[in-house]
């Protein structure tokens, strides 16, 4: 589609001169500046369920999505289409696809004669994992574009929008200084920060397949000397590759992380269901039981599809069949260890919370019985019972026949001789001359 007042054929002509047919020039749809039709609805689309599409292409240029083109778009997306947006003055809004995806743009800001400001790095080191395949071979600006176009900066995307989705920023522009990833209001949100600065460009995939690259910028147009360059031959190349699926390590690297943050496990591990979106490792409701066999429960919900301790040590996928130690419970030390590169590449780029477990241990109740004579104890080692000026006389006050000597402390004492533990009693007691007296000492270790 084109919400321009022309057709806009930049990507178009980019893909076409990769062999690829599109525009209306081929056995392919493209609403030919159309937007106002209005349409949300793929079903809509011409051919779409008799030709199989690669690709569903909005080529905006300078201008930007409206309102039922963002919902088509997503709609696409939802259904496991791959789909290409380009236009620099694309902004926020609230949509959402027919799968439950949200419009990632969250804010931005409108900008105007600023030269360049679409020109910048890849998003490595802004939220985009360095090993990620995308990333391939890009180094300096690669978006390239020096326009001063009137345009709209984004400021602020989702990272889990819903739906299985997981979005990342692809570029940003020379303006921008960091970028911090955050939690508002249940949203995980990217956050550039900088004057003017800008994600201007991000990718998306879901649990369904789909795809998405969007270009806050002309279009996908490598270097070739026009008005409206926009990346270098290298991004464009990564970019086209991952929207149509033929760069086999792009695939390889989807076949185990994707947008549901794990999907299609069973390729790996021979399983039969995949992680839901928004599993983590552990819910800090549900803590390690040693006692039990399954330590690390999945965070959300129960789902089946787990890390869990196999009772030996042993870290294994619970869908894995047979099943796949991916690392080690070194219960001395409380430690989980990930040993397998996969998984431990999935959660050091995908898994954003926290791990808390309790473990149990068992506790040895001692009963140490202390038996005191009648004969025993019986004289008070209180310096007030001696008479003062005499060298031990018991003092005249407690030499009645009613008088018993109290004890408060019990002392015990290991084969050398050595005090080990003592125990105090919860009132003094005192001390029978007529009876045996036992005191049990409960000693837990």
């Amino acid at each position: 589609t084109g919400s321009a007042s022309s057709t806009d054929t930049v990507s178009i002509n980019y893909l076409s001169s990769s062999g690829y047919t599109g525009g209306n020039n081929g056995d392919a749809y493209y609403d030919n500046n159309n937007s106002s039709d209005g349409n949300t609805s793929i079903s809509n689309i011409e051919g779409i369920s008799t030709i199989d599409y690669d690709l569903y292409v909005f080529d905006n240029r300078n201008w930007g999505l409206d309102g039922s083109e963002i919902q088509l778009a997503l709609n696409l997306f939802d259904a496991g289409k791959s789909v290409l947006i380009t236009g620099n003055d694309t902004s926020a809004g609230n949509y959402t696809g027919s799968n439950g995806t949200e419009w990632p743009i969250m804010a931005g800001n409108s900008i105007s004669s600023t030269t360049g400001w679409m020109a910048g790095p890849s998003a490595v080191g802004f939220g985009l994992p360095s090993d990620h395949p995308v990333a391939s071979e890009l180094s300096g600006n690669v978006g390239i574009s020096t326009s001063s176009d009137t345009g709209k900066t984004i400021t602020s995307l989702k990272k889990s929008p819903g739906g299985g989705t997981l979005v990342y920023p692809f570029t940003v522009n020379t303006n921008t200084t960091s970028m911090v990833q955050s939690t508002v209001n249940g949203s995980m949100r990217y956050t550039a920060g900088g004057t003017n600065s800008s994600i201007t460009s991000w990718i998306a995939t879901n649990s369904n397949g789909g795809r998405i690259a969007h270009l806050q910028m002309f279009g996908l147009d490598p270097l070739d000397g026009t008005t409206y360059d926009a990346l270098t031959v290298q991004a464009a190349t990564n970019l086209r590759e991952f929207l149509l699926r033929n760069n086999s390590t792009i695939e390889d690297y989807y076949s185990f992380a994707s947008s549901s943050y794990v999907d299609k496990i069973n390729t790996l591990y021979g399983g039969t269901q995949t992680l839901q979106d928004g599993d983590y490792v552990d819910n800090e409701g549900n803590y390690i039981n040693e006692l039990e066999s399954e330590f690390v429960v999945p965070g959300f919900d129960d789902y089946s599809t787990v890390l869990i301790d196999d009772t030996n040590g042993n870290l294994i996928l619970s869908a894995s069949q047979p099943q796949r130690i991916v690392g080690n419970v070194i219960y001395t030390h409380g430690l989980v260890i990930i040993t397998n590169p996969v998984v431990g590449s999935y959660y050091s780029n995908y898994f954003s919370g926290s791990l808390t477990w309790q473990s149990s241990h068992p506790i040895y109740t001692y009963n140490y019985h202390c038996p005191i004579k009648e004969n025993e104890f019986n004289f008070s080692l209180n310096p007030s019972a001696v008479k003062n000026g005499t060298t031990g006389s018991v003092a005249d006050n407690i030499t009645g026949s009613y008088f018993n000597p109290y004890f408060t402390t019990v002392g015990l004492y290991n084969d050398a001789n050595e005090l080990v533990a003592v125990g105090k009693m919860g009132q003094p007691v005192p001390v029978s001359d007529n009876n045996e007296t036992t005191v049990v000492v409960k000693l837990d270790i």
